[in-house]
């Protein structure tokens, strides 16, 4: 628990210069009077020279150039020079360097799309109100702000544990924290003495749809609706946690703003098209936000895999209240244990060697199968002989302890993390991406990092060397992908200790065509085409998605189905695969020029969801009629990268 005072007494907390503050009394003022907006814009010359450029940007559409603040707020009006005051003074506080920059980035991100979320749905529930809803939309979350300025070690533990477990944020603050940000962001608001309306609407932001509709209505109350709106919106474009996000973002919008599924996705829509144009404004990057059409996949995705445990949880509560089972369960209990001890290391209770490499085999086989990526990472502990040789194997033992403690701590719970031997670990990381390994690897590095020692009441620095290294495994069965991965992670290890310790380093078995085909398969296939099409939303056709499983088709079986390769054409690759052992049929026919790398990946996603079992799962669920579908899938092929297209060379 954290002692919630930290907050309030750090010299760290962020405040607002006195021009922003000032402008928002003017700006809530019955009588506003223009000159004094005018002068005290100008007597900010930082915050004067980034309205101006706000004026001309294409956030506000403003025709005609502006060149002076007259023009400015004549233009954009007090309200909304206000506004843009305020928001590029937290744009410079949510700014900050050091390990915790990504953190501060996600925060900001995530504001701008509640700005941007309560500015358009304002105009359903808090009509009116005009540039409050931008700024409450800005402020809501400013708790989550201070919080990392203050306590930035403890939070960044919560948002650890969020990402991990994919858990409400509020809720592990409570549980690791005993406070949450919503409270620190009301009460900062106050001591701000900014608006009552936008105090409340940070206040109840978290709040159940039924509380939020038994308050009055009155333009306050529409707004702490609005600002709820926009707080869920940020969740589910920002959050790991977005498809409960989705769940409640589509009952607020059904309740205050009678919003039905099209609607809602027109929404949606608005809000990422006007993100893109709030990071222009201020100079923030939007890109990391997915399309609306990949944040639906995402969330229903999380909701099926919620409702499967809540299954398994309902199904398991059954049999625990059965005798019968109860002794089998005991029984498979101590067999998991004697299990667990062949497959654990002693002193540091991580899976050892042998399991690893067993588990490494399996997945190399997954992968090899389905055409997938893994990743493997090799640690060292820096100058751990010196750590031994001066305070004492048993002070050793405590570190390799703690230090496979945050290793465990913090990979994803599909990861194995494993004693290697002696003061080297390593990680198998399942289907990742590139960013995703060494996102990975370097919050390890942080992690350990961060531990503190002391022997006999001195400082013991702890750090850890970590290479990386990812591959996808080739067609060859018989060669040594395995080995090679976990070699090549090695090297890059010991690469990151000449480079001088404590750092990452990552190598790679994947080449350029291999990563443009896996992210093809992906976005080529038929269910993808259908929704973002608009033909379907996700949620809809997701129970065709999945029943539909992978079929064992060979590639040049599909290509010659779909006329993109001849049979003659299939034997010239299959004798070129003789020659060059190891390599894919589709890397094979792209080389012979006689496949494009569109139609690889278009090829592979066909592998993984076939056009053709997917429409008939439409059908048998009753989505849509036969001629219906058949009329979708002949527009899928026909835009299609089949025969008639002439392959592209990377």
């Amino acid at each position: 628990m954290v002692d919630p005072s930290r907050v309030w007494k750090s010299k760290t907390l962020p405040s607002l210069p006195t021009v922003a503050v000032r402008l928002l009394e003017i700006a809530a003022s019955p009588e506003v009077d223009f000159k004094e907006v005018v002068k005290l814009v100008g007597s900010d010359a930082a915050i004067a020279a980034k309205i101006l450029r706000a004026s001309n940007s294409s956030y506000f559409g403003v025709r005609a150039e502006v060149t002076s603040i007259d023009q400015a707020v004549a233009l954009l009006g007090t309200s909304t020079v206000a506004s843009l005051a305020l928001s590029f003074s937290l744009a410079q506080n949510a700014m900050a360097k050091g390990p915790l920059a990504e953190r501060f980035r996600e925060y900001w991100r995530k504001s701008i799309v509640q700005a941007c979320a309560a500015e358009i749905i304002g105009n359903e529930i808090a009509k009116g109100l005009g540039a409050e809803n931008f700024v409450t939309g800005l402020l809501i979350d400013i708790g989550h702000l201070a919080m990392l300025k203050t306590v930035p070690e403890e939070f960044a533990a919560v948002l650890d544990r969020v990402e991990e477990e994919r858990r409400d944020l509020v809720e592990v603050e409570r549980q690791l924290l005993g406070f949450d940000h919503v409270e620190v962001s009301a009460k900062l608001l106050e001591n701000w003495s900014l608006p009552a309306s936008i105090v409340e609407a940070a206040r109840l932001q978290a709040a159940e749809p039924d509380a939020l509709a038994a308050l009055p209505d009155t333009p306050e109350s529409r707004l702490c609706r609005a600002a709820a709106v926009a707080s869920t919106t940020g969740d589910y474009f920002c959050s790991v946690n977005n498809g409960p996000s989705l769940d409640r973002l589509r009952h607020l919008c059904r309740a205050f703003a009678e919003m039905d599924e099209a609607r809602l996705h027109v929404f949606v829509e608005q809000v990422r098209e006007r993100v893109e144009q709030a990071g222009d404004l201020f100079n923030v990057d939007m890109s990391e936000i997915g399309s609306p059409a990949d944040l639906m996949s995402a969330a229903s995705e999380h909701l099926a895999m919620l409702a499967v445990q809540a299954q398994a949880a309902s199904v398991e509560a059954e049999v625990r209240g059965m005798a019968a089972e109860m002794k089998r369960r005991d029984l498979e209990q101590q067999n998991r244990e004697l299990r667990q001890q062949s497959v654990r290391d002693v002193l540091t209770r991580l899976y050892n060697r042998g399991f690893f490499e067993e588990s490494l085999d399996r997945e190399v086989e997954r992968c090899r199968r389905t055409a997938q990526p893994f990743a493997v990472l090799f640690s060292d502990i820096d100058h751990f002989k010196n750590v031994n040789d001066t305070h004492g194997h048993q002070f050793g033992d405590q570190v390799l302890t703690a230090v496979a403690g945050a290793f465990e701590e913090t990979v994803r719970k599909s990861d194995v993390v494993a004693r290697y031997g002696g003061e080297e670990f390593v990680v198998l990381l399942p289907s990742p991406t590139e960013k995703g390994v060494l996102r990975l690897a370097e919050r390890l590095r942080e992690r350990v990092e961060s531990l503190e020692f002391q022997h006999e009441g001195v400082d013991v620095p702890v750090t850890v060397s970590i290479g990386a290294a990812w591959a996808v495994p080739g067609h060859d069965e018989e060669d040594d992908i395995a080995e090679q991965v976990v070699a090549l992670a090695d090297e890059a290890m010991y690469e990151a200790k000449r480079n001088g310790r404590n750092q990452v380093s990552m190598r790679g078995l994947v080449s350029e065509f291999e990563r443009q085909v896996l992210r093809m398969s992906v976005t080529s296939r038929f269910s993808r085409w259908l929704v973002t099409k608009g033909h379907f939303d996700v949620p809809s056709i997701a129970p065709a998605i999945l029943d539909c499983q992978p079929n064992d088709v060979s590639m040049g079986e599909l290509a010659v189905r779909y006329d993109m390769l001849s049979e003659s054409s299939i034997d010239r690759i299959v004798a070129q695969q003789g020659e060059l052992p190891g390599l894919r049929f589709g890397e094979v026919a792209h080389r012979l020029k006689l496949l494009a790398v569109e139609q690889v990946g278009w090829l592979l996603g066909q592998q993984q969801e076939s056009v053709t079992d997917l429409a008939a799962l439409v059908v048998e669920h009753g989505l849509a009629s036969q001629h219906v579908v058949d009329e979708h899938r002949n527009a899928y092929l026909a835009q299609a990268p089949l025969s008639t297209q002439r392959p592209a060379v990377v």
